[in-house]
């Protein structure tokens, strides 16, 4: 794809090869939606990727409802749900995104549907705990990584800009 004044589009080339299928797919949203961009996607699919991780770490469902699909959302809800039987609680601290990669896209022309699929790395604290305080998984002071692999949607000609959450993985 190249943009006025020739060359690559240096938003898509920076992540992808221009002429792959995930460039294509990439070029195909920035065609339909003229105010996308990879780069202001790639920084909000970071902030969007502490603000879920954090809101599953502490049960906060009405913040995860607003970022997640049908499907994923009743996922996490289940997982949660669990935990509080169990009476377990989670103290949780994001201390950082060590990596944000944009693994693959695609787009389907018919419905104007845009994916990007991303890799994550995060650190994190997370403690999880007992009815009786007792520590079950984790520790309070020991720093891990978490490596997720996420799929946003979005319908590119929607006036809605926000992307959903619509697959994981690790």
């Amino acid at each position: 794809e190249v943009i006025d004044g020739g060359g690559p589009d240096l938003d898509i080339a920076d992540v992808a090869d221009p002429e792959s299928d995930t460039g294509k797919a990439l070029a195909a949203m920035k065609r339909v939606d003229r105010r996308f961009s990879v780069t202001e996607f790639s920084h909000g699919a970071r902030q969007a990727y502490e603000m879920i991780v954090m809101a599953y770490e502490t049960g906060d469902v009405d913040t995860l409802r607003q970022f997640l699909s049908a499907d994923v959302f009743e996922t996490f809800v289940a997982a949660i749900d669990d935990r509080a039987e169990k009476g377990y609680r989670v103290e949780a601290s994001f201390a950082g995104v060590r990596e944000v990669k944009v693994v693959e896209a695609r787009f389907d022309p018919a419905t104007n549907e845009g994916d990007i699929t991303m890799r994550f790395v995060g650190e994190l604290t997370s403690v999880v705990r007992d009815a009786e305080d007792r520590i079950v998984e984790g520790a309070p002071h020991e720093l891990k990584q978490q490596r997720d692999v996420w799929t946003f949607t979005r319908v590119m000609s929607s006036d809605n800009p926000n992307w959903q959450l619509t697959g994981t993985g690790g």
